[in-house]
C-alpha cells in the first residue's frame, strides 16, 4: 500500500513539473528552442501517467485489503491520465495524417 502512495506521489510531482514547462513555455517567448519546453512538458506527462498506472496496479493487488474511497483515489488518477495522454497521441496522429493529405 506505501508504495502505491509513493507513486501516486511521483505522479503529483511529475505533473507539478508538466505545469513548469508549459508556463516556461509561455513566459520565455524571445528563445527560439521553445520546443525544448514542450518536449519536456511531454516526457513528464508520459512519466506521470507510468506512475499512476503503476500506482493503480499495486492498489489493485491488495484490493482487498484497503478501503474503497482510497482505492478509488488511487485508480481514478491513472484511469484520467492514461485517457488524457491516449486522447493526446490519438489527436496528434489524426492531425499529421491529415495535414499529409
Amino acid at each position: 500500500m506505501v508504495a502505491a502512495i509513493v507513486s501516486q506521489v511521483m505522479a503529483a510531482l511529475f505533473l507539478v513539473g508538466v505545469g513548469y514547462y508549459v508556463v516556461g513555455y509561455n513566459i520565455d517567448t524571445g528563445n527560439y528552442p521553445r520546443h525544448e519546453y514542450l518536449m519536456g512538458a511531454w516526457l513528464l506527462l508520459l512519466y506521470s501517467a507510468g506512475a499512476s498506472l503503476i500506482s493503480a496496479l499495486l492498489a489493485a493487488s491488495i484490493v482487498s485489503t484497503i478501503r474503497k474511497p482510497l482505492f478509488q483515489a488511487l485508480v481514478w488518477p491513472a484511469l484520467a491520465l492514461s485517457s488524457g495522454v491516449l486522447t493526446l497521441v490519438i489527436v496528434s496522429v489524426v492531425t499529421d495524417l491529415a495535414s499529409r493529405t
